[in-house]
Parts: C-alpha cells; structure tokens; sequence
C-alpha cells in the first residue's frame, strides 16, 4: 500500500478536477484536493516530501504537484552546458525566488548578465523589473531550484519575441 500511495501521488501533478472512479463514488469537481486529503491522512506514507533522486532525470522536474503544493510552484531545473531554462521572461502577479543547487550558471536580467554559483539565492519581483532567464555557459552541470507563487491566473510576457503566455 505505501508504494501504491506514492503512485498515486503522480496523479496530483495533472491537477485533476474529476476523477471517474470504476467502483465507488466518482468525483465531478475539486478531485485534486480531495485527493490530497484522502493520500495526507495515511499513516503509513508521508507523501508531502520527496527526495531530488526520486525526481525525473529530465532537465526540469515539477515538484509542487508531486508533494501537494497549493499556492506555491516548486521546480527543479538541471542544466548541462549549454542548456538554459526557459525563453526572458517575467511574471505579472507572480514574485519568483532561485537557489544554486550546484554549479554556476550566467542569469540575464535587465540590469545585464550576471554568474550565480552554489549557494546564491536571488529574488524576482513580479513585473518587467523581474524580467530573467538562466543560461549554463560553464563546462558542468548547474541545479537550480526556483520557488514562484501559484497565482489561478498565471499571465508571462517574453520581451525578446513579444509573446505573452496565459494559463487559467
């Protein structure tokens, strides 16, 4: 049962709404956070943590959903020389926050480049001042974990090619 708990966590990351269950009780609407209940009240598991070996060895892993999380967004990007992590953006509503794993990496903000390396914190702001992306220009892998507020209505502009991004 512990390991089919787990399991099941995966399933909190997709945010379902409805779950169409073959025996028992269907749920049409707020299935994620009851869900999240029924899996928090075990005793035999401790499903609100995880540990960095657990996650995908993809480039970015998605942690927040894994281990239950609400109003925060919690994601751990790993990138080999090279590889940045994702296009100059910033958020409207949502205020973001980086830690250095390991490694070093170039981050670009609107005050020009900067090296961050293991055991930098950096804050950003939600609005253009926040404005940042991340690119590894050294010869090893950087990790960094960055933790960002979870508004319902998620809106990121990309300065570089004018797109703005939405997500409800």
């Amino acid at each position: 049962p512990p390991r089919t708990v787990v399991a099941l966590r995966a399933l909190l990351r997709h945010e379902p709404q409805t779950l169409l269950l073959g025996a028992g009780d269907s749920v049409y609407h707020g299935a994620r956070d009851r869900l999240l209940d029924c899996l928090e009240a075990r005793t035999d598991v401790y499903i609100n943590r995880i540990n960095v070996s657990e996650l995908d060895a993809a480039s970015q892993a998605e942690i927040g959903g894994l281990i239950g999380g609400r109003d925060l967004g919690y994601q751990l990007f790993r990138l080999d020389p090279g590889e940045f992590n994702c296009p100059f953006h910033f958020h409207h509503f949502d205020e973001e926050m980086a830690y250095v794993m390991e490694g070093e990496c170039v981050m670009r903000t609107d005050r020009g480049e900067f090296t961050i390396r293991e055991g930098d914190f950096i804050a950003f702001r939600a609005g253009p001042r926040g404005v940042h992306k991340f690119v590894n220009r050294s010869a090893a892998r950087c990790v960094l974990f960055v933790l960002g507020e979870q508004h319902p209505h998620l809106i990121c502009e990309y300065p570089d090619s004018g797109k703005i991004a939405t997500y409800v």
